[in-house]
């Protein structure tokens, strides 16, 4: 089942983020398994993050990977929003 999840991360800066994409690059992880798209934004209170995936699943397993990454840049991690998709129009 594919799933929206959405992401508030207080306090995350732009400059972090890109730090953790940068770092996923290096580990061949900028484009995990199952994730359909991706979009971060700046918001009133650091970035909003939505992705598409392919299931629940495929994100739990790219989540093992993340969360070092995120810890290595002092980003702390935030409890995600976990919805099945009812339509994607592209």
């Amino acid at each position: 089942m594919t799933v929206a999840v959405e992401f508030n991360f207080p306090g995350l800066t732009v400059q972090q983020y890109d730090e953790i994409e940068k770092k996923l690059a290096e580990k061949d992880l900028s484009a995990p398994d199952g994730r359909k798209f991706h979009v971060a934004a700046p918001s009133e209170t650091g970035l909003f993050v939505v992705d598409v995936w392919e299931s629940a699943e495929k994100f739990n397993a790219f989540g093992k990977s993340l969360m070092p990454v995120m810890e290595a840049v002092g980003a702390s991690p935030a409890q995600p929003t976990i919805r099945e998709v009812h339509r994607i129009v592209e």
